[in-house]
Parts: C-alpha cells; sequence; structure tokens
C-alpha cells in the first residue's frame, strides 16, 4: 500500500480513536503515524512549487558531472550521458516475431550497467538518453571504470547497428525544461506565512505545529540558501511538472506478437507531435537469484494461506503470481531487474495500464528528479521501485526511436511525425542525386525547390540542363542568364587543345554513333579548323548532321563566364534535336568539370549543382560523361541531380555513386519492382509510394528518400517552398521589373519569409530598414503570392 495512503487511513482511524477509545494516547499515536508518513509528501509539495526544485548535487564539466562522498576513505562518482541512434535498426528492419529476441538481448545489454534510460519527445523528434555511472577510490579509477562501461554496452549495441555519441550534460536540463528559480514578493510571503502558521499551531496544536515547522523551515531555509547563492532552485516546465510512477507489474506474460505491438504502439505515441516535450525514465539495476527466490517463497505462502482459508480471490491472485514467476523457465527465458519507471506521457501511462501495470500519480516532479539525477532524501517523495522481468521493459528499448535525421541542409518536407527532413551535403560522401518519378509527379518541381536551397541558402552555384525550355524565367528570377541555343554558344577555346578537340570526337562519337574512319575523320578536319564555321565547311557529306550545332560553336555567351560571376545558368536546348542537345550538353558540363576543377579541392561543400532534367532523353549519348562527372568531380564541389521518369534510365552504376534518391508517388508497380532490386524497401514503404492522398486538386505529396549508408527509405511529405512555383517566380519578375529592382534580391526575401500571411510580412518591412523600391516589390508579391496545395494531414503535421 502506498505510504500516502496509510497516511491517510492512520487519520482518518485517530479521528474515530478520539471518540470511540477511552485511551487519547492511542489516537495521538495514529495521528503521529499518518503525519510522519504524509511529511515526505507535503514538504516535496510545498519546496517544489514555492522554493523550487532542487536538481541535482553534481558538479557539471562539460562531458561529465562528478560528485565526491565525504566518507573515509573519500569516494568519487562520474557520469556521462550518451544518446543512442541509427540509420537502420529501426522496427520495420525486424521480423514482428523476432523482436522479443531482439528487446530481450538489448534490455538485459543495457541492464547490466545499470543505466538511467531518458526517451525524450522534443521539437526536432525523438531522443533516446543514457546516463551511466561509475565510482572509484579515486578521480582516475572512476573514469577508467566509466570507460569501460561506455566501451562494453557500444560493442554490444553495435550489434543492432546501433551507435551510442555522447551529448553534453546541459542537454538534461533542457529535457526537463528547467529555469533558474527568481523569487517574488509572493514566495517571501508565503515562506513567511508558513513560518507564522507554525509559531500558532506550535502554540494551541503542537503535533499539528511540529509537522507544520518540520515542513516550513526546509523551504525557508532553502529560499535564504538561494538567495545568498549557495544554492541553486530550479522551475522546471510544464510537461516535466507531471509525472505517473509504475508501482508493480502484474501480467503474467506477454506474447511475441504482444511485445511487438504495443512496442510500436509505445514510439508512435510517443514520435507524435502531441507528446512534444513528454519523456519516459527508466531506472535499471538487476536483481539477483536471491531475490527470485525470496519472491517465489512469497507466492508459495500467499498460495498456502489462501487455499488453507478458501479465500478464492487470493488463491487466483497467488496462482498468478505464481505462473508469472515462472517467465524465466519460458522459450524466452527472461531476467529479473530493479526498475523505477515514469512517464510524463499520459498515453504510454495510459498503454501500460492497458498492459498490465498499476500506475501512481506522482503529487511533485521529486521523483523523476532523484531517478534522473541518483541522489534520494528520507524526507521527499521519492519514485517507486519494482520487479520486472525483461519482457516487462521490452517496450522501451532504443527501437522505439525513429531512424537518425539530419537537422540540416536541403529540406525536403515532413515524415510521418511531423519532423523535417533534411538532405545535409556535409554529412553525405557526395550530394549526387537521382530524382524518379512518373509524369507529373513532381520532379521538376522538387528540382526547383532543391536549386532554391542551394543556391539561395548554401552559397552553390547552379547549372541547369533543360531539354524543354522550362527553367528559363525561374534562373532569370534568381538572378541567372538563360542561354538559349539560337543565341549560339562560344566553345571556340575547344579548337586550342588537342585534348579537349579529342573530348568533343568522343563525345560526337558516342552521340551520332561514328564509325572508326568517320571519327578519324571529324579529328583531322577539328584539328585543321581555326574556327567551328571553318570545320562545319570542311566536314564531308557523311559528317553533315555535324553542320548545324558547329555553326553554333563560335559565337555567343561562354558559359565559365557566369560562373565566374556566381550566376545560375539554364541551358535551354527545347530548339535542338537530341542529337545536337546531348552535343552541346557534353560541352557545357565538360566546360564545368574544368571551371571548378581549377579552383582547387573542396570537401563536404558543394560549389556547383548540375541538374540534369529528362535525364532519360539524353541519358544514353551522355552515360559516359555523365558517370564520369558522378564518379570524380565531387572533390572539385560539383554535384549532380538527374530527373527521370524511370528507374531503368539509370545504370545501376549511377546508383552505386550517388549519395542520394528521391522517387516520388505515385509509383508504377513495374517500376517499384525494378527499384526493389536496387534498395530495400518494407512493406509500409510500397503501400507509401504506390498510393496517393484523397484530395480534389493534384500535387506532388509523397516520396521515399533512400539515403547512402541508410538502410531503409524515409518516408517524406513533400513541403515545397511557394518560390518553386511558376506562378511566384514570375511574379517576382514582374514586381522587381515594375519597380526597378533587382530579382535577385527580391528572390532572396521571398526564399527567407516563406509561405508567411501579408499582415506579418508588413510587420517584417517595417520592423527592417530596407530599400523602399524592394519593399514596395516586396509586398506586391505576398499580395498576390499562391501558396502550394498542402494535403489535411501535411497541414495537421507542420502545426
Amino acid at each position: 500500500m502506498r505510504r500516502l495512503e496509510l497516511s491517510f487511513l492512520l487519520l482518518v482511524a485517530s479521528l474515530f480513536a478520539f471518540a470511540l477509545v477511552p485511551y487519547p494516547e492511542v489516537g495521538w499515536l495514529l495521528m503521529g503515524l499518518g503525519l510522519a508518513l504524509a511529511y515526505p509528501y507535503a514538504r516535496s509539495v510545498v519546496e517544489a512549487y514555492v522554493a523550487g526544485v532542487k536538481l541535482h548535487d553534481w558538479e557539471v564539466g562539460e562531458w561529465k558531472l562528478l560528485r565526491e562522498y565525504h566518507s573515509k576513505p573519500p569516494r568519487y562518482e562520474v557520469c556521462c550521458v550518451l544518446e543512442a541512434v541509427t540509420t537502420s535498426g529501426t522496427l520495420e528492419s525486424i521480423e514482428p516475431l523476432k523482436y522479443a529476441l531482439v528487446a530481450k538481448d538489448l534490455v538485459e545489454f543495457l541492464a547490466a550497467e545499470e543505466p538511467v534510460i531518458l526517451i525524450h519527445r522534443s521539437e526536432d523528434g525523438l531522443h533516446y538518453y543514457l546516463m551511466l555511472r561509475a565510482e572509484g577510490k579515486s578521480l582516475e579509477e572512476a573514469e577508467e571504470s566509466l570507460k569501460n562501461k561506455v566501451s562494453i554496452l557500444r560493442r554490444s549495441l553495435f550489434t543492432y547497428n546501433l551507435e551510442l555519441h555522447p551529448r553534453r550534460p546541459k542537454v538534461l536540463l533542457e529535457v526537463l525544461g528547467v529555469r533558474e528559480k527568481r523569487y517574488t514578493w509572493r514566495e517571501y510571503l508565503v515562506a513567511v506565512g508558513l513560518a507564522g502558521l507554525s509559531a500558532l499551531l506550535l502554540y494551541y496544536l503542537p503535533l499539528f505545529g511540529l509537522f507544520a515547522s518540520a515542513v516550513a523551515l526546509p523551504t525557508c531555509v532553502a529560499i535564504v540558501r538561494a538567495k545568498l547563492g549557495k544554492e541553486k532552485r530550479y522551475v522546471l516546465g510544464s510537461a516535466a511538472r507531471r509525472w505517473w510512477m509504475v508501482e508493480r507489474a502484474e501480467t503474467v506474460r506477454f506474447t511475441r506478437s504482444e511485445v511487438y505491438h504495443y512496442t510500436l504502439r509505445v514510439s508512435k505515441r510517443m514520435t507524435s507531435r502531441a507528446a512534444v516535450g513528454t519523456s519516459v525514465l527508466l531506472r535499471l539495476r538487476p536483481a539477483t537469484l536471491k531475490e527470485q527466490a525470496k519472491l517465489e517463497k512469497k507466492a508459495a505462502r500467499r498460495y498456502i494461506w489462501a487455499t488453507t482459508f478458501d479465500w478464492l480471490g487470493s488463491t487466483v491472485k497467488a496462482m498468478r503470481e505464481m505462473e508469472r514467476l515462472q517467465r524465466r523457465f519460458s522459450d524466452i527465458p527472461e531476467a529479473l531487474f530493479w526498475c523505477s519507471l515514469l512517464t510524463s506521457n499520459e498515453a504510454v501511462k495510459a498503454d501500460l495500464d492497458v498492459l498490465g501495470f498499476s500506475t501512481l500519480r506522482a503529487l511533485t516532479p521529486y521523483p523523476a528528479v532523484q531517478a534522473l539525477f541518483s541522489w534520494f532524501s528520507h524526507f521527499l517523495e521519492r519514485p517507486l521501485e519494482g520487479l520486472f522481468y525483461t519482457l516487462d521493459l521490452a517496450f522501451f528499448t532504443p527501437y522505439v526511436v525513429r531512424r537518425f535525421l539530419f537537422r540540416r541542409g536541403v529540406y525536403l518536407g515532413l515524415n510521418e511525425d511531423g519532423d523535417k527532413v533534411y538532405v545535409d551535403p556535409a554529412a553525405l560522401p557526395n550530394f549526387h542525386a537521382l530524382y524518379v518519378g512518373s509524369s507529373g509527379a513532381g520532379k521538376s518541381l522538387a528540382a526547383r525547390h532543391v536549386v532554391l536551397q542551394l543556391h539561395l541558402s548554401l552559397g552553390a552555384n547552379v547549372l541547369i540542363i533543360d531539354p524543354h525550355g522550362e527553367y528559363g524565367e525561374f534562373v532569370r528570377a534568381l538572378g541567372g542568364v538563360e542561354v538559349a541555343s539560337e543565341e549560339g554558344f562560344d566553345f571556340s577555346y575547344v579548337l586550342s587543345s588537342k585534348a579537349l578537340i579529342e573530348y568533343l570526337v568522343q563525345g560526337a562519337e558516342a552521340i551520332y554513333a561514328l564509325s572508326r574512319p568517320e571519327a578519324a575523320i571529324l579529328r583531322d578536319v577539328l584539328l585543321k579548323s581555326k574556327t567551328f564555321r571553318d570545320a562545319a565547311r570542311r566536314l564531308p557529306l557523311t559528317l553533315n548532321a555535324l553542320r548545324e550545332p558547329f555553326e553554333m560553336f563560335d559565337s555567343g555567351l561562354r558559359v565559365r563566364e557566369l560562373f565566374e560571376a556566381e550566376r545560375p545558368v539554364s541551358v535551354n536546348l527545347s530548339r535542338l534535336d537530341e542529337r545536337a542537345a546531348a552535343l552541346v550538353a557534353w560541352l557545357v558540363l565538360k566546360e564545368a568539370e574544368l571551371y571548378y576543377s581549377s579552383r582547387g579541392v573542396v570537401h563536404n561543400r558543394v560549389r556547383l549543382a548540375i541538374v540534369v532534367d529528362e535525364a532519360h532523353r539524353i541519358m544514353a549519348p551522355l552515360s559516359l560523361r555523365l558517370l564520369r562527372l558522378v564518379q570524380e568531380t565531387r572533390k572539385w564541389g560539383i554535384a549532380v541531380v538527374m530527373a527521370s521518369q524511370f528507374v531503368s534510365s539509370f545504370d545501376r552504376q549511377y546508383w552505386a555513386q550517388v549519395g542520394h534518391i528521391v522517387t516520388f508517388s505515385p509509383m508504377d508497380e513495374t517500376e517499384l519492382r525494378e527499384l526493389k532490386t536496387r534498395v530495400s524497401v518494407t512493406t509500409a514503404d510500397e503501400t507509401f509510394i504506390l498510393s496517393a492522398s484523397a484530395r480534389h486538386h493534384w500535387f506532388p505529396e509523397r516520396a521515399l528518400l533512400i539515403v547512402k549508408g541508410w538502410r531503409f527509405p524515409v518516408r517524406v511529405l513533400v513541403d515545397i517552398h511557394p518560390l518553386a512555383l511558376m506562378e511566384n517566380y514570375r511574379l517576382v519578375l514582374r514586381a522587381a521589373k515594375r519597380h526597378g529592382t533587382d530579382s535577385k534580391d527580391l528572390a532572396r526575401l521571398v526564399f527567407k519569409l516563406g509561405a508567411r500571411p501579408l499582415r506579418e510580412v508588413e510587420e517584417y518591412v517595417s520592423e527592417n530598414s530596407m530599400n523602399p523600391k524592394l519593399a514596395s516589390a516586396l509586398l506586391e508579391v505576398y499580395r498576390n503570392l499562391k501558396e502550394p496545395p498542402k494535403p489535411a494531414h501535411l497541414a495537421a503535421l507542420a502545426k
């Protein structure tokens, strides 16, 4: 029975004793015992809400916590905070009936190191923190013991592709949402009132006076010490003030399917946006066989007494307890652990009730604080500790946490839990990408969305190979240039280098399917010619197809000049036939490679993003060039993004070289089968990418993000920036022209502000000193800005 309930019963009994028993001493004795049992709760409530919460007695370093026990000889304790993360070790990666075995191993690995486990849902996702502690006679001995613990646990978890990353201890304060207590006249008035009330009660009712004094004195002392700077007191965030504690587990046993099903359920509870700010806290340590034997003896005695007096309810309860004790001999042998299990998530608490756990509401945050920081006081509310079997704790393994997601980079949208999904160029071996989707699925729209972020946010330049001529206005809105075929291209520098002439011959040979004699004739013509027009006149009739492109290659804009000016470039190939377009693309890609290789090697940064739209149209003749770009240009800071309608458009060599792949729904089943031959896809992923959301107007909405090195895709609800819409970047061009301002500056502001209401944009303009012309153009854009339509579920997750 809980102490508070027993205290209430004793206080009620004392009233009856005063009325019915001829000896008042009995009543006073019962009342004294009741008040003594209630004291920790009364003191905790008053101290927490008046003086503030005492968090810990550790000395906080940058990466560790340290405390010294004043004993003889002195002992030291060191603590570190780790986070378990994974790119593929998720519940979906395990067969449901095998999860119970995996969970058993994980719980026993974790419990062997006696950790404190904190599962916390923050704004950026669900985190799984581990606090490991070690003691020693000296600080060096304690640190060495801690290193051994971390090393053993890291090796054990790595078997399941779970990594341990160190975290600074201050993350625990962020989890609890703590802020330092600031005292006002109200706290001082309450403290004085408590002291006065205690004095009055001491005079008139000494027993109640002693109780009130014992409650008020520590609170007043805490306020004085905090005011003098000798102690810090804190106020916890609203989500960390309300906790439920598990008193005991009463379930006889769990089936394998139940373990998986309820773990998945707990995971969904904790990863939902409704759970932001809530936590689950476990403090584990192994129990001994002696304690197991005690439980067995206790259950046997209860059964004997129940059957002796024919108490049916007690007999059934004893039989259930004896059956529960056989879990260590079942098909999954379970160990016994001491555990304090607390949660501030009401949905998880409801699930625990369903699972057969007995839960109690904590009156103050002190049980959670004491369990988290491993300090205990008999005079404050303490966390409950009970005996649990392995599978009782299987619902709280690191697998409840979804996979690791990047926190920065190119934003794609939201996952199913409402967390933002990014692709980080600095965290990938390269930023080369494949975008695959049927006609109208949103490849070009997504490409513009990615270009906006690479150029305006990450500072990369952009080169777009545009076979349809649809990117011209978009590039001009970003301050770039559209190079059209009718204006010509300046490739005259090619004729000054034998290596570049050979490169051109190789391209023409692949694109126009030239024979060896024809390639030799072309090589000889180019070596003897000073201009491409001269070369066009020298070409024999068998090479007549090359005359038209050669006549464009002497005059026009040189793409290198635009690279030097850091201006986005769109090469419009819509007026050319496919072979001439491929030859132009062949030379433009070479020019990009030459320019950026001359600038030297760069690591983990994108200097130039090359977007090849409708890659399936020019993939065949350009396959060698593109493959070489993908293989060799990462070190120059070049990223190649290729978009196509078909998975089969890209050879397996491309799939092996790119850093990430994005596929858009709805995907044809034939294409999905082809996709499954190249990457691992779960059943849930298949359903997601084959289906479309319920809506009346089509707009790209679903995609699978496949990151190199991650075992399974990330399901993404695509969130397109408004500036990627044709209506909006045309609006930027018109507004910039009408108000006489630079379209790039206007586009940069629109990109920064995103889809904000006009009122907020007006406030932004008034708060920031802006060029009047730019401000007028910005307001005109937002008066007519069209927001990308969002499915209902995406809008709900974004709130």
